[in-house]
């Protein structure tokens, strides 16, 4: 019986694209109907890349924060989803794995 509770509230979203970025964070979060939405990382790049003009001074023809042809194809930058995670109060963490056998 609660397996069958947690299969009913538990919300899971397709791949499409290359928007693997965007259904990581839906899943992370969870909610139904999905709270990360094409518009909203797309508003997300294009903060980041005017931000990166007026104060790194760094001007592109493009927007590096999503793919080369377009932000309809997604492959988001991690910038635009630790931003977006940001918006949930949410943060990222990095954990750097070294291999001693290496150095």
């Amino acid at each position: 019986e609660n397996g069958m509770m947690a299969a009913e509230t538990y919300y899971h979203e397709r791949q499409s694209l290359l928007h693997c970025g965007r259904h990581a964070l839906n899943n992370l979060v969870g909610e139904k109907p999905p709270w990360a939405n094409h518009e909203m990382l797309s508003d997300i790049a294009e903060m980041l890349r005017i931000r990166d003009e007026t104060e790194i001074g760094i001007s592109s023809w493009f927007n590096p924060y999503h793919h080369w042809a377009g932000a309809w194809i997604g492959h988001w930058d991690i910038m635009v989803l630790i931003e977006a995670l940001k918006t949930r109060k949410l943060s990222v963490v990095e954990h750097i794995v070294m291999n001693p056998s290496r150095l």
